[in-house]
């Protein structure tokens, strides 16, 4: 109970830190490298405050997790009326 609150919480604090900067480095092109870096670095932390038990599984899990989030986010809210150009 008490890894599913920490992987909730911490899948809360990814999202917030990912719109965060999306909303300050909006108009920067590496901005989806950087929302991944975030991603990379919250799994080491999730991993260090769960005594490293953290299986592959979870971690893959929350990669397409983020990943997809991530993906939509940035096509929404970055480029929305490139194609209309």
């Amino acid at each position: 109970m008490l890894k599913l609150g920490c992987l909730i919480i911490f899948f809360i604090i990814g999202f917030l830190v990912i719109l965060g900067i999306i909303g300050v480095f909006v108009i920067l092109k590496y901005l989806f490298m950087l929302a991944i870096f975030v991603v990379i670095l919250t799994f080491f932390t999730v991993d260090y405050l769960l005594g490293g038990n953290v299986s592959t599984e979870d971690m893959i899990g929350i990669g397409i997790f983020y990943f997809v989030i991530g993906l939509i986010i940035f096509r929404l809210f970055v480029n929305p009326d490139e194609e209309d150009n």
